[in-house]
């Protein structure tokens, strides 16, 4: 099924590929160009897979037909057969000009707008429907990792950072601050404040990162499995050690199961290193281990050690003092 491109805006005229109606009649004078006008009307949208949540955004007026008990909705559908109400409309929204922002979930395949139920009298009208901002969600930790397949505008209060390793430890670098454009399929750490912010798609090629970044990224949900001799990490909280990159839950550091939309660290070299865990600022992150079955000993520089005299060193991932 064709789909609809993005950024997405319709004004007026014809429709656009991914777009189609049924039954509907349109105004010449006012600002919601698409008449609803009979009990079925309805208008679709054929969504590009998404891994994040969209922004739908679209104005509406109701003409006529007070306490006809009609109702109008706007649905969503991950499979293009069952719909599931965002917005419900009956005679109780105003006939003044609304204009309407809804959240649409990941992985939506269609959005519909319908005349569910015409009583009598009285129609609807829908007008300047967009599609153009994704949603990037910062949980009380500040950071997520985000991957996305269209070029976007960094959110204000947000700052992109990519990853790369030195030794036993991890770095953060800061490579785009709030307002930068982002190329698509950048795989990134973001930070900032908590909330739902809207990250802006972008019409125009932005050019790829050209840094050292060991962050990867998938836009479907995807096994993963590490290069010959590395290991791969995913960014998760730890019950003792805090935020961080670690192997995931059941794996020994060389497979995982990466979500859509998210990001992975790729690490080259059997470093053993099962974590590495934030320290708290944007620029440094400790390595750090959960228990492994073998022991695994390493002095304060990060070298594997075989026979340990007495000192400090760390053994599976513990600090421990011989």
């Amino acid at each position: 099924m064709a789909q609809i491109t993005l950024p997405f805006e319709y004004k007026e005229g014809d429709f656009p590929t991914g777009m189609t109606g049924n039954g509907l009649g349109r105004y010449v004078d006012i600002k919601t160009k698409l008449k609803f006008d009979k009990q079925g009307d309805e208008l679709i949208l054929s969504l590009p897979s998404l891994p994040q949540s969209c922004v739908l955004e679209y104005n509406i007026k109701r003409n006529g037909g007070e306490n006809q008990h009609n109702i109008f909705d706007v649905e969503c559908s991950n499979n293009g057969t069952t719909y599931t109400i965002l917005k419900h409309y009956t005679n109780n929204f105003a006939t003044n000009l609304k204009h309407e922002s809804l959240q649409i979930p990941a992985a939506t395949m269609s959005i519909r707008f319908k005349y569910t139920q015409r009583k009598k009298r009285g129609n609807v009208g829908i007008g300047m429907i967009k599609i153009n901002s994704l949603l990037l969600i910062i949980g009380e930790s500040g950071y997520t990792t985000f991957y996305c397949g269209y070029p976007y505008k960094m959110p204000t209060g947000l700052t992109g950072n990519t990853v790369k390793v030195s030794g036993m430890n991890v770095t953060l670098t800061p490579s785009y601050a709030s307002g930068s454009n982002v190329p698509a399929n950048t795989p990134l750490l973001i930070s900032g404040t908590e909330g739902n912010h809207t990250a802006t798609i972008l019409t125009e090629t932005v050019p790829a990162f050209s840094g050292t970044n060991l962050l990867k990224g998938t836009l479907t949900e995807q096994a993963i499995t590490a290069p010959a001799g590395g290991m791969v990490y995913v960014f998760a909280k730890d019950d003792t050690d805090g935020l961080g990159f670690y192997w995931q839950n059941g794996t020994d550091g060389t497979t995982l199961t990466n979500a859509a939309g998210k990001c992975y660290l790729e690490v080259s070299g059997g470093s053993g290193v099962q974590g590495f865990r934030l320290d708290g600022t944007l620029t440094a992150i400790e390595a750090a281990a959960t228990e492994k079955a073998d022991e695994q000993i390493y002095d304060l520089s990060g070298r594997r050690v075989n026979n340990a005299g007495r000192g400090l060193y760390i053994v599976n991932g513990k600090k421990v003092i011989r």
